[in-house]
């Protein structure tokens, strides 16, 4: 064999083992990259198991499996149009951040059976009917006063089965307005039984 075939033997030998080399490799960095993947997958895995299992306050304090609870309250008298949603300023707890105080609702954070009370105080010598309502449609009305009676109050209970974002407000009856004691009088509360 000719020095020049020799060399290019030799040439092609080493052009094999480089490639040999090169795929060796590639598969190696194939392996590590499916391994990261695998790692990357599995904490994302536990990462939205921890967000299902921990909601914040509004205070940014933890929450262990996703409790949640409000209570606000008027904390002066207000008049309410007819049909306006009751705006409870005064909050007095929102563990999970399902109440919004701007807008007089709550909005469910996650899906469950509810427990919500509403308590109405007429002002003096007036008449107050307010509606419940899940998602716009009716679930109770309580109406108080009936002007002999001086600072009349009605309360209920009710227990409604929600879906995540699903709203509960408590709105002036569309057929009168009201008149409002406030001073914490007049609340609005629920907690997630379920």
């Amino acid at each position: 064999m000719s020095q020049l075939a020799q060399n290019e033997l030799n040439a092609l030998r080493g052009a094999v083992g480089l490639r040999l080399d090169q795929q060796g490799e590639f598969r190696r960095r194939e392996q590590e990259v499916a391994a990261i993947a695998a790692r990357i997958a599995n904490i994302e895995k536990m990462t939205r198991q921890f967000e299902k299992q921990t909601v914040l306050d509004g205070h940014g304090t933890e929450i262990p499996d996703g409790g949640v609870a409000f209570s606000a309250s008027l904390s002066s008298n207000t008049h309410f149009r007819s049909g306006e949603t009751l705006i409870f300023e005064n909050v007095l707890l929102n563990t999970g951040s399902g109440f919004d105080s701007r807008s007089g609702e709550f909005k469910a954070p996650s899906a469950g059976i509810y427990l919500f009370s509403v308590t109405v105080r007429a002002q003096f010598h007036r008449t107050v009917s307010a509606v419940v309502e899940k998602n716009g449609g009716m679930l109770a009305r309580l109406t108080s006063g009936y002007g002999a009676i001086e600072r009349a109050t009605s309360s209920m209970t009710l227990v409604a089965e929600l879906q995540s974002d699903d709203v509960i407000r408590v709105r002036q009856a569309a057929d009168t307005s009201g008149e409002y004691y406030g001073n914490c009088n007049t609340v609005f509360s629920g907690v997630m039984l379920d």
